[in-house]
């Protein structure tokens, strides 16, 4: 479950950006919760469990620049998104790593497509644990660049490197976010994030070949372009 905060000091402000955001939320399907909170000391308090934050940077008793630098020492991997009218303020926000911003009144279309960057972000950042001589990692999905099957297990790839699990491809298939994993034929799954280039029925990932079975192009041109429309 992803953790989402609003804090913003005007109930109507933030009731409103929290209907935008369950709209969005429904037609993707993602599990979440949203809390609200009404001051910079109150969202403080749980700081630590929160994945999002969606911060006013005009708040009465502490500024939200404030409250952004405190959270952040706090709880370095939330995705702070601050809030505001004042666009002369913009630059300060990226001092404390803010993930971005949105403009009040806010907009529907905006708040969307910061919603699907930030979630695109934190299923990224989901994790497997796969072996290599016998000794276990956990290991970014993001990192991933394409697995293989072998027998029954699974060779996966990484940068660093050649791992393994003791898991069939078709296993492994149900647990991948499908808007960064496609299973290109019976033997290979690729992460879209790897994909240096395609032809009709080739993927190309650090200069290697791989083939796409003919029932799985279409499909496969209609999930990267999407992929790329919402991530690149």
């Amino acid at each position: 479950m992803i953790k989402i905060g609003i804090c913003d000091d005007e109930p109507v402000i933030s009731r409103a950006l929290m209907k935008m955001m369950k709209e969005c939320l429904k037609e993707w399907d993602v599990d979440t919760q949203i809390l609200e909170f009404d001051s910079g000391e109150k969202v403080l308090k749980v700081a630590k469990d929160l994945d999002v934050l969606f911060l006013d940077i005009r708040m009465p008793d502490m500024d939200g620049i404030e409250v952004g630098h405190k959270i952040k020492n706090m709880n370095a991997e939330c995705k702070i998104i601050m809030a505001t009218c004042e666009l002369k303020r913009f630059k300060e926000v990226f001092k404390f790593s803010a993930f971005d911003y949105i403009t009040k009144p806010f907009n529907k279309i905006e708040v969307g497509l910061v919603l699907r960057r930030v979630i695109g972000e934190l299923q990224n950042m989901k994790t497997l644990e796969v072996y290599k001589d016998r000794v276990m990692y956990e290991v970014y999905l993001k990192d991933i660049k394409y697995m293989s099957a072998i027998d029954s297990s699974t060779e996966i790839m990484l940068k660093s490197g050649v791992f393994r699990k003791e898991t069939s491809l078709k296993e492994l298939e149900k647990i991948l976010d499908k808007k960064y994993f496609f299973r290109i034929n019976r033997k290979c799954i690729i992460n879209f994030r790897w994909v240096q280039d395609f032809e009709q029925d080739v993927v190309f990932i650090d200069g290697l070949r791989f083939k796409i079975s003919v029932r799985r192009r279409k499909e496969f041109l209609m999930s990267y372009l999407s992929y790329v429309a919402d991530f690149k």
